[in-house]
């Protein structure tokens, strides 16, 4: 990529542009030993380099080459849920899709880093709602009068109607039914955290 009169000492100016002719960014090192670039460049691409650089003995090097990326035999798709932006309960399930199984999943997990907001509510994918009943408000928080839904009066399902989220919990107690993968996303609360961990690794 040098000229053969002299070895670079110093990168004077250099630039990259992509095969549309515009210009790729990029950093030059305090010292201009070294340009690192800044974006990416895609795949299957071919960049032309050129400059200039100071050679060993003080005369001006050219600096000139291409560089060819690579075109790949197959690309993962991924997808992450929810969607990126979005403002969700603290039960809402994070998931990450591959389009392939990885062959060793720590190194993805170990770039994964989750923050949370304290909102609240989710029910289930599987007919369970929380709606209004006013035939039931008498037995509402007493009586199991319901085929699988969580009753609310008219008021109390109006005020949480406007402040619910996707994501929040909602805890069901003294029922014999539970959850399973027939659930959807939700189901992921039903396993014990001592089963959980072991599933992220296998």
């Amino acid at each position: 990529m040098f000229g053969d009169s002299a070895r670079a000492r110093e990168i004077t100016a250099l630039q990259v542009t992509n095969p549309e002719g515009t210009a790729v960014t990029g950093t030059m090192s305090p010292d201009g030993t070294s340009w690192t670039l800044g974006e990416l460049l895609g795949y299957g691409k071919i960049n032309t380099v050129f400059g200039t650089a100071t050679g060993s003995d003080g005369r001006a090097v050219p600096v000139t080459g291409t560089y060819t990326t690579v075109t790949p035999a197959g690309e993962v798709t991924t997808g992450i849920s929810p969607a990126p932006g979005s403002t969700v309960g603290v039960a809402a399930p994070v998931i990450v899709s591959l389009g392939s199984a990885p062959a060793d999943r720590a190194p993805i997990e170990s770039h994964v880093h989750i923050t949370t907001e304290h909102w609240a509510v989710r029910i289930s994918d599987n007919g369970e709602f929380i709606h209004q009943n006013q035939a039931t408000v008498a037995d509402q928080g007493v009586d199991n009068v319901s085929h699988g839904c969580v009753n609310l009066s008219a008021a109390d399902a109006q005020a949480y109607f406007q402040s619910a989220i996707y994501g929040d919990p909602v805890e069901v107690t003294g029922t014999s039914v539970q959850l399973s993968p027939a659930d959807g996303d939700i189901y992921d609360w039903a396993i014990p955290w001592s089963r959980w961990t072991t599933l992220a690794t296998n």
